[in-house]
């Protein structure tokens, strides 16, 4: 079986646009250093696999950018994402809206010419064993990401 190819680092400025056109708002970003396995705090991780299944890369988010997104695609109030912050999780909603953010930040890697789809969504403190060594990836980009009228997050893409 052969492997697909590596993918290529998308700009921080397409990451922005591609979640600004999804959202609706301006979303302006800036490259910022995370260090992933050192986090204690509650963090999504959504797989993005090659068509063929393999692993392509990692995002990673804090809960603030999960609400944050996920509050401002459904047009909800900042107040219900900012009371999700406060209790530390997830609804149910803003978990389906999150997934949308992260199913369309799969096409980030369209602009060169590269296809990955979204796999799994885990939401953890400690992230599932099979993943752990893509936290660590130094092909990465991490950014924190506000939203306009409601927050900024953090995020990741980390690359296999």
């Amino acid at each position: 079986m052969s492997h697909p190819a590596p993918l290529t680092i998308p700009s921080v400025q397409g990451v922005s646009n591609f979640l600004g056109g999804l959202i609706g708002r301006a979303t302006p970003a800036k490259k910022i250093k995370v260090d992933w396995p050192r986090e204690k705090a509650w963090l999504s991780f959504s797989e993005f696999r090659h068509p063929e299944g393999e692993l392509a890369a990692l995002f990673v988010a804090d809960l603030q950018f999960c609400c944050w997104s996920g509050a401002a695609l459904a047009l909800l109030s900042p107040g219900l994402a900012q009371d999700a912050i406060k209790a530390g999780k997830l609804d149910q909603s803003l978990q389906e809206n999150f997934a949308e953010v992260a199913n369309v930040l799969t096409a980030a890697f369209r602009e060169f010419g590269e296809r990955v789809i979204l796999g799994q969504i885990h939401y953890a403190k400690l992230l599932v064993p099979e993943l752990r060594p893509l936290v660590a990836a130094t092909r990465r980009l991490d950014l924190e990401v506000t939203v306009t009228g409601y927050g900024a997050g953090r995020c990741g893409l980390l690359l296999a």
